[in-house]
């Protein structure tokens, strides 16, 4: 993890979503409805994001992820 982590695949639209920079998100559009994301972040445990159009949990998409005690994503 290096705390000024950048997205070496995607360079459109770069941001951190924590206070700390630990959080770090990157998204590029190509075509119309389609998008591509990227997730820098330091933890040993899990990850969840969300999607939604009101920023409410119901009716928003999620994606969850972690990381095993040997690395293993």
């Amino acid at each position: 993890f290096e705390s000024a982590c950048s997205c070496p695949t995607l360079r459109h639209f770069p941001t951190f979503l924590d206070p700390s920079s630990m959080f770090h998100l990157c998204w590029e559009h190509k075509e119309q409805e389609l998008m591509r994301f990227e997730l820098h972040i330091h933890t040993t445990a899990w990850v969840a994001s969300g999607f939604s159009p009101h920023g409410e949990l119901p009716g928003s998409d999620v994606v969850t992820g972690g990381a095993f005690p040997n690395g293993r994503i």
